[in-house]
């Protein structure tokens, strides 16, 4: 759900990332690297370039319209505790929310549990695009 915001409003860039940030804008280095530790079954990496800017936490706050979160009981990827989870507990309570959680991992919600997904959406578009 990305970094808090120091304060002077900016999210912080961990050293590593302001390195390969450098890097790349000079030209040192063509693609993106694995960052260590990064789960096997998860495929490429996030630009560090754009990343940073990335805040959906802080964004959340700001929801105000009837918001569908799916997310995956193993997420690799930062975990249901910083994704999903934590964009349902950042939108106002004012806000209605429904928080599913599908087995697997990452990419299990468009594989093996693409078709109930699928159908769970355009039940919660239908009912709230078509809401008065």
């Amino acid at each position: 759900m990305g970094r808090p915001l120091n304060a002077n409003g900016f999210a912080d860039i961990p050293p590593e990332g302001q390195e390969i940030a450098s890097k790349m804008a000079r030209g040192e280095v063509d693609i993106v690297p694995r960052p260590v530790g990064m789960p096997d079954s998860l495929k490429g990496a996030g630009d560090f370039r754009t990343m940073w800017q990335y805040l959906p936490r802080a964004a959340a706050t700001n929801i105000k319209v009837p918001t569908l979160i799916m997310d995956q009981e193993e997420e690799e990827y930062g975990g249901r505790k910083n994704s999903g989870l934590a964009a349902q507990n950042a939108i106002p309570a004012t806000t209605t929310v429904n928080y599913h959680v599908f087995p697997g991992n990452h990419y299990a919600i468009y594989n093996e549990n693409q078709s109930e997904s699928a159908r769970m959406a355009r039940e919660w578009f239908t009912e709230h695009l078509m809401a008065e």
